[in-house]
C-alpha cells in the first residue's frame, strides 16, 4: 500500500507508514461513533452524522495512533490522549 502522504510503499496489511507514521487506510472515521467509513461518504453508516468534508478534514489534526480527527489547536488526541504531531 502507498502512502498518500509521502509516496513510501508499506507492506498491504500495514497500518501506518513505516517512514511518516500516516495512517495508510483510505476511510474516513467518524468523530462521533469512530465507525469507520468508505472514503466518498457524506454521512457516518454507523451513526447517521454528517461525516467532515475534506476541506474540514485538512484543518484537522489526524492522530498517528487512532485516527481520530482532531480539530485545529488540539495538542494532545481527545480519543486516546497520545501527542498530536505539528
Amino acid at each position: 500500500m502507498k502512502c498518500t502522504k509521502c509516496g513510501t510503499v508499506n507492506l498491504e496489511r500495514a497500518n501506518f507508514c513505516k517512514k511518516c507514521g500516516s495512517r495508510l487506510s483510505s476511510t474516513l472515521v467518524c468523530s462521533s461513533c469512530k465507525h469507520e467509513n468508505p472514503p466518498d461518504s457524506v454521512f457516518c453508516n454507523g451513526c447517521g452524522q454528517r461525516l467532515a468534508s475534506s476541506k474540514t478534514r485538512q484543518r484537522q489534526k489526524v492522530c498517528q495512533s487512532c485516527g481520530f480527527a482532531n480539530d485545529p489547536g488540539i495538542e494532545y488526541c481527545v480519543n486516546c490522549n497520545q501527542k498530536l504531531r505539528v
